[in-house]
């Protein structure tokens, strides 16, 4: 699995476009999924991808919550399992499964940096190698055999 923060006014994110945020440091989110009222206003997308299998954004049934935002746009975040925010940002994978956490260094491989965050709720997001916060969303995909 691989995760980027991409600047999609050069290229569209031509994968995943799990989430956008303002700035590669010191952001501010909006959502990107269709289905949740989906926001254009930042230039910087979490773009992931894997490799043999479809990745999906849908929150119907996730493998995995992401992160959460305080509203569709220009927006704090907080880490799965804080109850406050309700918009949340999901990621399941067609035929593997997607295992998410927030730590402070990610295991590499099998794990990738998403992006990172400041704290745990009221969060500013930043990518994962710029000028990165502590916390980290660390992902893997664990394919089905």
């Amino acid at each position: 699995m691989q995760c980027e923060v991409i600047n999609i006014a050069s290229a569209p994110c031509a994968n995943t476009d799990l989430f956008h945020i303002s700035s590669p440091t010191n952001a501010n989110a909006e959502l990107a999924n269709a289905e949740l009222a989906a926001q254009s206003n930042y230039k910087w997308s979490v773009c992931c991808s894997v490799t043999d299998d479809t990745l999906s954004t849908n929150c119907a049934s996730p493998d995995t919550k992401v992160t959460s935002l305080f509203s569709p746009t220009n927006s704090h975040v907080e880490i799965p399992g804080e109850t406050t925010y309700a918009n949340n940002v999901c990621l399941s994978a067609d035929t593997g499964k997607i295992i998410c956490a927030q730590k402070q260094s990610c295991f590499s491989p099998p794990e990738t940096c998403v992006f990172t965050q400041s704290g745990k709720t009221n969060a500013h997001a930043a990518d994962c190698t710029t000028n990165p916060y502590a916390l980290k969303t660390c992902c893997v995909h664990c394919p089905t055999n």
